[in-house]
């Protein structure tokens, strides 16, 4: 068994130094790239353009959220061994 370890060492070693070495790094790959701009946003006083969810179409999904808690609290004391 230590021969087999010794001589896949020996191979694979300098075979993946000899991979690394040799080419020459060139900068025309054949891939285009574009420079990047960065644009500075402010939030401080922006005005919001969505009035987000009506009352009622809250208190609907909110009801169905509790629904979905209460289910699975109740499917949680059921089980008797750990999970996530």
């Amino acid at each position: 068994m230590r021969w087999r370890v010794l001589a896949v060492t020996l191979l694979v070693v300098p075979a993946g130094l000899a991979a690394g070495c040799g080419g020459k790094a060139t900068s025309d790959s054949g891939v285009t790239t574009y420079a990047v701009e960065t644009v500075e946003t402010s939030t401080v006083g922006a005005v919001r353009q969505c009035d987000g969810l009506g009352k009622a179409k809250q208190a609907r999904q909110r009801r169905l959220l509790e629904r979905d808690l209460r289910q699975l609290r109740a499917a949680a004391t059921t089980m008797t061994h750990y999970a996530q």
